[in-house]
């Protein structure tokens, strides 16, 4: 704060300094110290503020990158559940009837998709299942195979020491099994599924099946067994010959885990591949059959059902999301027809594709999760930061789930803003340097500069102060001695007469010099009057009224009666006439012609200058009224000193007028036009 008031009292001290007059400190190098504060203070604030526009900019195109991402994303999702759709219509077996063909249908989805059949009743044609809320009695062909596979835990049945009932073995095997007797758990489930009979409660022989394998000593002789005893279990299921029942899942998960636990070898790993797809089927049938048939009975007597469009059913947000897509079909086979999308499996693979898209940025990472769920951090990434992450339902269908794109490494981020930070502000430290730099060096050449120019201007004063005195007396001699001689008719006169005029041109000389110092020095000072203008210019012109008849020159004025300026100096415009008349008369050598002309026009006073003389050289015509400026073309011994144009501008421009070169329409010489306010 203290440098900031520092440069502001300076800076009023110089404004007060030009008010009060002292116009002699109005200068760039007065003007040094504050306008290198202003600069470094402006440099300063531009340096902050493209350092925050850069951070702005920075997560304005992480934000604009995660907003893409996630709607590839979801045009991703959308896509893949669609192409599911139309590759099961394209592939669904024309004869339902063929219950293996169906098999190898629904076989054929997406690992995360279940197909499925509704006929008018509302029955599953296949799978062929019937949905119970409890477990149906045993089947006959699985009662078989349960009683093959253990066959010899029926004879030896009498020496296991179990009750005759089966709901009393079965709470005996449990029992067992929760005090750790794994042997005497085997075997009494081993016995359950020996004797098992047609008709005994399924769930019961689930059970043992389960805590078959969860407790026996695996071996390559149990394995086999065990194999084969779940291959019963998926049998009955996918024949049809055991319903859908919501009491029998835990059990069938339990076996399924133990299915996972053996999947070293490819026919367990299509075990529990097996199983989880009946799982899965137990779930969605539990929600959506009583839906479905819903859906079935409102458009049952519609003809034209086979033209709707497709149905869509998600499953409620606190439940397993699945995702039913179905649509009625005109087959007289099965009225509705579907899949089944496990949304949490469908979204877990959607989600590792993403690696590996292209469209994804590699410093962005694409994340689904449930919307219940707190947000993943990835490996490394540190602390997350909510507003470097971009979050939206992932689509309409899948409610349940949220998608989030995030920077995969916040640090590498941050750290990449940081450095981008400061290069702007190196940069900005360098420009700020350089240009205090050129200031300094600016300010030293510019008082090197002015310097010299007053030194310039002070020896151009003395001299030309010191030249007038003796000027006028060698003038005050000489016409002495021309009016002698003349008397005396000697022809020395014309001598006399000679010298006289070049004291007088040497004077015009020194005046133009004279002038151009005061100007210089800002010490000119005008008289201002009201003027008539075509008096000075015909006092002009009779100044050289001798010369011009001498040197042969043809003179035409064309000047009004008068044309009054309200504010003009009448020796300012008078030294411009004597300096325009004077051109003409040194450069024209051989068209001698000088035409005058003067108007009022539109409210401004136009006065025209031309001859026919050598005019100026294209190269030469933006410098013309450049100071001590000469062309170079010019004969050396034509007297000048370049600044007779200069001073008319000077002049002109202080009338608040213009001056300007025009070629004549003739196409040589020169015409100079002066437009001054009236």
């Amino acid at each position: 704060m203290d440098v900031v008031n520092l440069a502001c009292w300076h800076f009023v001290r110089r404004i007060s300094f030009w008010m009060t007059g002292l116009r002699s400190e109005k200068t760039l190098a007065f003007w040094f110290i504050p306008a290198l504060l202003v600069c470094v203070l402006v440099l300063s604030g531009l340096c902050l503020l493209l350092i925050q526009r850069q951070a702005g900019s920075e997560q304005n195109r992480l934000r604009e990158q995660e907003r893409l991402s996630l709607d590839r994303a979801q045009q991703e999702f959308r896509q893949r559940i669609e192409q599911q759709w139309q590759s099961a219509l394209k592939t669904v077996p024309a004869n339902p009837a063929v219950q293996t063909a169906l098999q190898n249908w629904d076989e054929g989805l997406a690992p995360d998709f279940l197909g499925f059949w509704l006929d008018d009743s509302g029955v599953l044609v296949f799978p062929n299942y019937r949905f119970l809320s409890q477990a149906t009695a045993l089947p006959s062909l699985l009662q078989q195979a349960l009683t093959r596979i253990f066959a010899s835990e029926g004879r030896n049945g009498s020496n296991h020491e179990i009750s005759t009932t089966e709901e009393t073995a079965w709470r005996q095997m449990l029992a067992t099994a929760e005090r750790g007797e794994a042997p005497t758990a085997v075997s009494t489930a081993a016995a359950i599924l020996a004797r098992s009979q047609e008709g005994s409660p399924s769930a019961l022989a689930l059970a043992a099946s389960v805590m078959l394998l969860e407790k026996e000593e695996i071996s390559e002789g149990t394995l086999i067994r065990q194999a084969a005893l779940v291959d019963a279990w998926l049998n009955a299921y996918q024949d049809g010959s055991m319903a859908l029942s919501s009491d029998v899942l835990p059990w069938l998960r339990r076996m399924h885990e133990q299915c996972r636990h053996r999947n070293e070898k490819e026919s367990w790993l299509l075990r529990e591949k097996h199983l989880f797809r009946e799982i899965r089927r137990i779930q969605w049938a539990e929600k959506f059959l009583s839906r479905l048939n819903l859906l079935l009975r409102r458009q049952l007597y519609n003809p034209a059902r086979g033209e709707l469009p497709l149905q869509v059913l998600s499953s409620d947000p606190s439940e397993e999301p699945f995702l039913v897509l179905c649509a009625f079909q005109s087959a007289p086979s099965f009225r509705l027809i579907g899949i089944v999308a496990d949304l949490q499996t469908f979204c877990r693979t959607l989600e590792a594709s993403f690696d590996q898209a292209a469209w994804r940025p590699p410093e962005l990472l694409v994340q689904i999760r449930r919307a219940d769920s707190s947000p993943q951090t990835a490996s490394g990434a540190g602390a997350s930061d909510s507003s470097l992450s971009e979050q939206r339902l992932l689509d309409p269908w899948a409610a349940q789930f949220t998608i989030e794109a995030s920077p995969r490494n916040l640090k590498t981020f941050q750290r990449r803003a940081l450095q981008k930070n400061l290069l702007y502000l190196t940069l900005t430290g360098l420009t700020i340097g350089a240009c205090v730099l050129i200031l300094f060096m600016g300010s030293r050449a510019l008082k090197e500069q002015q310097r010299l120019s007053k030194l310039r201007s002070d020896f151009l004063t003395n001299v030309s102060h010191e030249l007038r005195t003796p000027l006028t007396a060698i003038r005050l001699h000489a016409e002495t001695l021309e009016s002698q001689l003349a008397r005396m008719n000697s022809p020395s006169a014309a001598s006399a007469e000679t010298i006289v005029g070049e004291v007088d041109r040497l004077s015009v000389l020194i005046n133009d010099v004279l002038e151009f110092t005061r100007l210089e020095n800002d010490k000119k000072r005008f008289v201002w009057e009201r003027v008539d203008l075509v008096a000075v210019l015909q006092g002009s012109m009779q100044l050289f009224s001798q010369q011009l008849a001498d040197a042969g020159f043809a003179v035409a004025l064309d000047l009004p009666e008068s044309l009054i300026l309200r504010r003009a100096d009448r020796a300012a415009l008078k030294q411009c006439a004597v300096n325009l008349i004077s051109n003409c008369l040194k450069f024209s050598p051989n068209d001698k012609s000088i035409l005058l002309r003067l108007r009022e026009e539109n409210g401004k006073a136009v006065w025209e200058t031309e001859d026919r003389g050598i005019g100026i050289l294209p190269e030469d015509q933006p410098r013309i009224f450049e100071k001590f400026y000469r062309s170079g073309s010019l004969d050396p011994a034509v007297s000048g000193t370049g600044l007779g144009l200069t001073l008319c501008k000077a002049f002109v421009e202080a009338h608040g007028g213009s001056i300007e070169w025009e070629a004549p329409v003739s196409g040589t010489g020169s015409r100079f036009v002066i437009t001054l306010p009236v």
